[in-house]
């Protein structure tokens, strides 16, 4: 059982609401005019700590995140003791998913993260040149970011984002991600108590609230479709919605790659990373296969690849999950015994690769191969994923992957990658097809 564990962070001397708790996560009974008072006291904080250079937020803010890094540091250790339980990972892919997503969290990474995006990061500070005219970017304060519980880290991302862009904000984060956004915040206080003044983090069950508070001129959500619509419901007419809601990755495979052990391996980490859970987790894959002989080579190294990969990082203890796969596993084999035309390559608890009419795959570390007689076959099919699409990994020959992408592009994908990549797209992405850093900020022209 996972021990208590208190889902909020606040600066010193915030009047608390009552407490309320979900078995052993501890929580607010958060209203919306409470909140409105949070946002007020945070929006004077950040007025009263005025407008710091964006490289000395970066540098603080990167010294917090190295920590979570630093194999010798309590609050690693804290963190790895804590989000198992919290998660839903097992101990070991917790660790793997702290570190991929803390390596984004470290001063160089955040200064690139500000110059990729923003060019010059003192358009934060002051008026600087942009062709024709001067441009300032000034925080839409203060901000409330509504994440999603599936990833952790999603939430601690997004509230560097509005720290780093000079906003006071409320991160109000998922149950399954609640771990490192409170302990960042938390070491943030010891450090810089004048930034952690700016920010809170405040857990409570659901996503909307009814009524919504006021205040924020920002809000950022991240969740399944219902979650979005419930906010845009809800939220001020005065606030700008950033939206991330589902999305969904897959990969393309060329004739060659397909039959290529590292493309089988890395297939299989694309799937297994974050159990499948985030939207840049491969759940089908495209397989150029004009012979009809590729998928049936490439599915038993694919589940060869998660047996050995799963060793190394194993699927959580999910008994009520893993009896309903196996059972679905179960059904696909009675049915390929049959004579249909259904094939599985089973990898126990590690997962496995399906072949064939499927139907829905079930949550954990499962994948379909989807064999075409081209690339453009495959393309055609991923058509049909569009509103939701998110990245594509294409695996093609370098004379042929810039004409590919662009077709993915043209497919509705938002970012072409390759399977070694997908599951960590670098700070700087375009996330769903536009910055993250601008989205909060109100750009003024100063012209003449």
């Amino acid at each position: 059982m996972s021990e208590p564990f208190d889902a909020w962070s606040l600066p010193p001397d915030v009047s608390l609401p009552a407490r309320r708790s979900e078995g052993t996560l501890g929580f607010l009974e958060v209203t919306a005019p409470w909140l409105d008072a949070l946002l007020g006291r945070l929006e004077e904080a950040r007025v009263e700590r005025g407008v710091r250079p964006a490289a000395e937020t970066a540098e603080v803010l990167g010294r917090v995140g190295q920590r979570f890094l630093d194999p010798a540091d309590p609050l690693r250790a804290q963190a790895l003791d804590a989000l198992p339980g919290r998660s839903g990972l097992s101990v070991e892919m917790a660790a793997h998913v702290l570190d991929g997503m803390a390596r984004d969290w470290t001063t160089d990474r955040l200064l690139l993260h500000l110059e990729a995006e923003l060019g010059d990061p003192s358009v934060l500070e002051r008026f600087v040149p942009d062709g024709p005219r001067q441009v300032r970017a000034l925080p839409r304060s203060p901000a409330l970011h509504v994440g999603s519980g599936s990833v952790p880290g999603v939430t601690t991302t997004s509230l560097i984002r509005g720290l780093l862009v000079g906003s006071a904000l409320v991160v109000k984060p998922g149950a399954g991600d609640v771990v490192l956004p409170v302990l960042f915040h938390r070491a943030l206080a010891e450090l810089d108590p004048a930034l952690a003044a700016t920010c809170a983090v405040v857990y409570w069950p659901g996503g909307a609230l009814d009524p919504w508070p006021t205040r924020p001129r920002a809000v950022v959500v991240y969740g399944d479709d219902r979650t979005i619509a419930a906010v845009r419901r809800s939220a001020p007419v005065h606030a700008r919605l950033v939206e991330y809601p589902h999305r969904v990755s897959v990969a393309v495979l060329d004739a060659e790659r397909a039959d290529a052990d590292p493309v089988a391996e890395a297939l299989a980490a694309a799937v297994g990373t974050f159990e499948r859970r985030g939207c840049v987790s491969a759940y089908q894959a495209w397989v150029e296969d004009p012979d009809g002989d590729r998928c049936a080579r490439l599915g038993p190294r694919v589940a060869e690849a998660l047996r050995t990969w799963g060793g190394r990082l194993p699927p959580p203890e999910d008994l009520g999950g893993a009896a309903l796969r196996r059972q679905w596993i179960s059904t696909l084999q009675m049915r390929s015994a049959a004579g249909e035309a259904v094939q599985v390559w089973d990898a126990g608890a590690a997962g496995c690769v399906v072949l064939g009419d499927v139907g829905a795959l079930p949550d954990g570390r499962v994948v379909a191969l989807r064999p075409v007689p081209d690339l453009e076959t495959a393309f055609t099919e991923v058509d049909a994923l569009r509103p939701h699409l998110q990245s594509v990994a294409l695996e093609a020959g370098p004379e042929w992957r810039d004409a590919w992408a662009e077709r993915a592009a043209r497919a509705g994908a938002l970012r072409v990658t390759t399977l070694a990549d997908l599951p960590w797209p670098p700070a700087w992405w375009h996330h769903d097809g536009s910055g993250s850093l601008e989205p909060l900020l109100d750009l003024v022209d100063l012209e003449g």
